[in-house]
This record gives structure tokens, sequence and C-alpha cells, in this order.
């Protein structure tokens, strides 16, 4: 049952080139001599000279489009670099797969529109339905791939002969803004590390533990179920910056799915701390000296694992934990009676779990990477994928419709927003508010940009100039964007903002057209909103039902079909309470502490199933 570790052989040296190393040498003099700034701060000061530097370096090179390169800047830009690195490899190859596409595309149906539509809606409903079952920034690779055509395709529909030059052109602009933001942020930011990422995971291993002592202690309920969610959400996020860290850091990376199975023993604890602590403290269990003892013994090393920090040495308390779970494993082998052996095989599995997340914060900080032989599963909704990839198919399809039967010059940038919308929110926890936080954020940023790139930027003549113009605009929206409350809104005023300027070499200035284009994406902007209102609305209810009837199967499953390995098994039910808990979180907030309290009852029944079958299977059983 327990997820065997065995050591890798020692890691050999990663071979660097010569530009890598020079770089990193670069950061590591440079990133001493910069001003601490205050939180976020860095970031936005960051974003901005990356993009100042891409849109002067666009120009430079004379690229076709080269606001495209600072509008890159302001989507990969991040809060790390790890994030900015993973963020800039999955859109530079959604953005060369979905270029690849947009010629295809054009070289087979440039004479028939609405084949051309029908084939774009296809793709862009496949790409959707493969980005919502993906996870962080592969998820926004397989949308980029998807709405990369309408920035391609569409803008060769009139001119079919000139697409490659079109999709050479976007892979450049793009190609400059991903470098270009990777060297800023590489030589500039100092990053979490390695060693803040581990006192990050000692502190929720803390937090953890004294959710444990609380539980053990019979601890008021309503405080323990707050609690618990608050450190589920941390444990959650801390697979992101596992992610994020490996990519930065491959020293780190080797150490990543050791630490992920540590996060999944961390959530087992979680979901069965409150239940075993009831079960040890029964009072029809108190005859038997084991139980009382076995609880004491517990709160104790639960006790000494909330007392770790940072820094602190934890050699005797993973002695003594390897010590109890042995005497545990003795006595549940040597017990007859049916009530104290289902509590001591709580007892010993909660031991087990605490043995197996020590050995893990041991191994990282020796720095003795391991080769886990479990391989967890990312939890993913097929059914809500098909939702969100129809939605986006037939939302396309309309919109292209309408620009063909209407004959709007400009109809083709109602799917130009139209498609990125549709693919980019229906991956997001609550699509509908999101969409009309992105409506809202182009309706601030197209009159602004009308007001800049034709009020302000006529009596300009010079790149500084320029900044002068757009910088300050980008530098609100960019702290804004840092705070949840804001994102939506501030993440499309920034794109928008820039596109609706679009900064040419040279400058060109075309009210007429300009507003024309404008009204279209404002309309698309609108369309996009109704197409999460009614077509295919998401329906939170109904995904929090598919997820407690998820819960349920499983366990059925459980009893009936072959095993898997029990952690990777309650893994993926954990997801599914994360997911139930946000779901439930802007539904019925009331209701959410007794769902994820029952979905945790019904994870520990699969956990003594899986138990169970295990023993019976055992050859010393006898037969029934």
């Amino acid at each position: 049952m327990s997820a065997t570790q065995q050591s890798a052989p020692a890691a050999r040296p990663a071979t660097s080139n010569t530009a890598g190393v020079t770089l990193a040498e670069v950061g590591r003099r440079l990133r001493p001599r910069l001003p601490v700034l205050p939180v976020g701060w860095g970031q936005v000061f960051r974003t901005l000279l990356a993009f100042t530097i891409a849109l002067y370096a666009a120009y430079a090179l004379e690229l076709d489009s080269p606001s495209s390169a600072g509008m890159t800047v302001l989507i990969v830009a991040g809060a790390s670099r790890g994030a900015v690195l993973s963020k800039s490899l999955y859109r530079a190859l959604g953005t060369v797969v979905g270029a690849g596409v947009s010629v295809a595309l054009v070289a087979w149906f440039a004479q028939a529109p609405w084949l051309f539509i029908i084939g774009f809606a296809i793709w862009l409903g496949l790409c959707t339905f493969l980005a919502s079952l993906l996870r962080y920034f592969r998820s926004y690779g397989a949308v980029l791939a998807g709405y990369t055509i309408a920035l391609v395709a569409l803008a060769a529909v009139q001119d079919p002969e000139n697409v490659f030059h079109l999709a050479m052109a976007r892979i450049a602009v793009v190609s400059l803004g991903v470098f270009v933001t990777a060297l800023v942020f590489l030589a500039t930011d100092r990053g979490p590390g390695a060693g803040q990422v581990a006192a990050g995971i000692t502190r929720l291993v803390a937090a953890v533990g004294g959710l444990t002592r609380q539980a053990l202690e019979q601890g008021d309920v309503a405080a323990l179920r707050a609690t618990r969610s608050r450190v589920a959400g941390e444990l959650t996020a801390l697979d992101q910056t596992v992610e994020f860290v490996s990519v930065e850091d491959t020293g780190f990376g080797r150490h990543a799915d050791a630490i992920r199975l540590a996060v999944a023993e961390l959530f087992a604890m979680l979901t069965a701390g409150q239940r075993t602590g009831r079960l040890l403290a029964s009072p029809a269990l108190a005859h038997d000296p084991r139980i009382p003892a076995m609880r004491l013994r517990l709160m104790d090393l639960a006790t000494r694992m909330e007392a770790l920090a940072p820094g602190t040495g934890f050699d005797d308390l993973h002695r003594d934990a390897r010590a109890a779970q042995a005497e545990a494993a003795q006595a549940t082998g040597a017990c007859r009676d049916l009530a104290v052996l289902a509590a001591l095989e709580r007892a010993d599995a909660m031991l087990r779990q605490m043995v197996r997340i020590l050995d893990a914060l041991a191994d990282l900080r020796e720095d003795r990477p391991s080769s886990p032989a479990l391989r967890l599963r990312v939890y993913s909704n097929p059914v809500t994928a098909a939702r969100n990839g129809t939605r986006a198919a037939l939302a396309v399809f309309l919109g292209g419709a309408f620009w063909l039967v209407s004959g709007w010059s400009a109809g083709a940038n109602i799917l130009t927003m139209l498609g990125p919308m549709c693919a980019l929110l229906a991956t997001t926890d609550s699509a509908a508010a999101a969409s009309i936080g992105f409506f809202k954020g182009l309706c601030l940023a197209v009159p602004t940009g009308l007001f800049v790139g034709y009020a302000l930027l006529p009596m300009m003549n010079s790149f500084p100039l320029l900044l002068v113009c757009t910088l300050p605009f980008l530098l609100v929206a960019i702290r804004l964007a840092q705070q949840p409350r804001f994102m939506g809104i501030a993440t499309a005023f920034q794109i928008f903002f820039m596109a609706t300027i679009s900064p040419g070499n040279p400058m060109s200035y075309h009210l007429a057209t300009a507003l024309d284009g404008a009204f279209a994406n404002l309309i698309g902007g609108a369309c996009g909103v109704l197409a999460f209102r009614v077509l295919l609305p998401p329906d939170p209810v109904a995904e929090a039902r598919v997820l407690q009837r998820s819960l349920v199967k499983a366990v059925r499953r459980v009893a009936l079909k072959p095993l898997m390995p029990w952690l990777v098994w309650e893994h993926l039910q954990h997801q599914k309470l994360v997911r139930l808990s946000r779901r439930l979180a802007a539904i019925a907030p009331s209701r959410r502490g007794d769902a994820i309290s029952d979905g945790g009852a019904a994870v520990l029944i699969g956990r003594a199933l899986i138990r169970a079958r295990l023993i019976a299977m055992r050859p010393d059983m006898p037969p029934a």
C-alpha cells in the first residue's frame, strides 16, 4: 500500500551552452546590486522594462506588427521566473503549431470561406477541449494553438499568397517578446529559490501537524474546518509552485515527484485527522490500553510536527515516527478484536503518512533525489472539457457566419476577439464571471487607446515620447492585475489598450478604420459574454453534483474493479474535493463544510475498502 521509494542514481551534471552560462553569471552579479522594491512593484518594473526593450527591438528589426512583441511581454510576464519561463515556452510552442495550422487552412479553404470558418471552429473547439484537460501553462499553449488562427489566417483571407509571410511574422514577434521577457526576468528577478520553497513546504507540514493535533484532541469542529480549507488551498497552490521552480532549477526538479507524493500524504492526513481522532477517543475502545497509548503517541508526534520550522532539525522526530509506525504495525498484526483492529489500522496509516512526509523533507534537505515508485494522476473531467470545446466552436461558427453574411469589412475582428475569449476563459473556475470582467477591461481599453492613439500620439515624434504616452497606463494596469479583484479587468485592459493603439512602423492614422475595428472588438467581447450565458452556459451546481457522483462512483469501483495504489486513488479524490470546495464557495458557502466532510468520509471508506481487499489477497488468509 505504501509508496516505495528507491534511491535514484546520481544525477549527471546538466550541460549548458555558453549563452546560458553567461546569462546566469550576469544575473548573479547584477541581482545583488538591485534595490529591494516593495512587494509587487518589482514585477511591475521588470515587465515595463521588458516591454520597452521588446517594442524597441521590434521597431529596430522592422518587424510586422511590432506592438505584438510588447503585448507578448505583457501576457507572459509573471510573478516568478519559473512562471515566465513556463508560459514563454508554451506560448512559443502554441504559436508555432497555430501558425502551421493557419497556413494549412488557408491553403485548403482560401476559396471556400464557409469551410474555412467550419475548420477554424472545429480546430478551436478541439484545442479548447484539450486545454480543459491540461494544467497550468500547458493549457495555455493548447488555447494559443487554437486562436493563433484568428491572428494569422483571418489576416490572410484577402491575400492567401501572403499567409506564410504572416505566419513567420507572427512567430518572429512572439519569439522576440518571449526572449526579451525571459532575459529581463532571469537577469533581474531573484526568484523564490529552492530554499524558500523548502521552507514553505516545512511550514505546511507544521500546519498539517497542528491540525492533526487539534483533531486528536477533539478540538472545535468549526475552527478545524475553516483552517483545514485554508491549508488545503495552500497545498493545492504548492503544486503550481513546485512546477514553476522545477522549470528554472533542474536540481530542485529532481525532487518534484517526491514532493508531490508528500503533498498527497499531507492531504490524506487532513482528510483522516478528524475521524481518526474521534475513533481513537471512543469510550467503547478505552478498555484496550493500546488505543489510549496510541492516541497519546500520535498527539506527541503531531505536536512535534507542528513545532517544525525552516532550518530546524527533525532527525529525532523522524526516528521516533519510524519507531512508532513499526510498533503500530506489530500491534495491528497481533490484534484479533475487530473494533480495536480498525482503530489501530487507522493510527498505523497516519503514522505511515508521517514517516513518508518526513522522508521527503529529509531527502530535500540533504539534496538526495529519489525516484518514487508511484506516479500521481491528474483529475480531469472530459464532460466539462467537451462542453467548453463545443461552446468555443459554436461561438466561432456563429460569429463567422455573421461576418460572411453581413460582408462587414471589420467583421474578422469579431472572431479575433470571440475565439480567444471563449477558449481562454473556459478554463477558469468561474468563466461567466470572468467574461464580464474581461469585457469591462475591453470597454475601458478601447476609448483610452483611441484617446492616446489619436489625441496624444500625433503630437509625438520619437520612441521615448511614445513610452511617455503609454507606460503610465500600463503601470497602473499591471499593478492592479496583481489584485485578484481586478485581475480580469486589468489584464484585458493591458492587451486591448495596446491593440487599439497598435503603434506601427511607421505609424499611420486612420480614424475611421480604427473606430470600425474598435466597434467590432466591442461586439466580439459582448458576444463572448453572451456565449457564456446562452451557449451551453457553465453550471456550477451541475458540476458540483458531477463531482459528488464521481466520488461515489470511485468508491464503488474500489470495491468492484482492479485496484490501483491507494495513494494514487486517494489523491484523485482529493483533487475532486478541492474542486468541489471551489464550486460550493461560489454557489452555496454554507454547505461547503458539510459537503467536504461527507466527501472526506467517502474517501476514508474507499481507503478502508482498499485495505480490506489487500488483506483478503494475502496468501496466509484462510478461504471464505
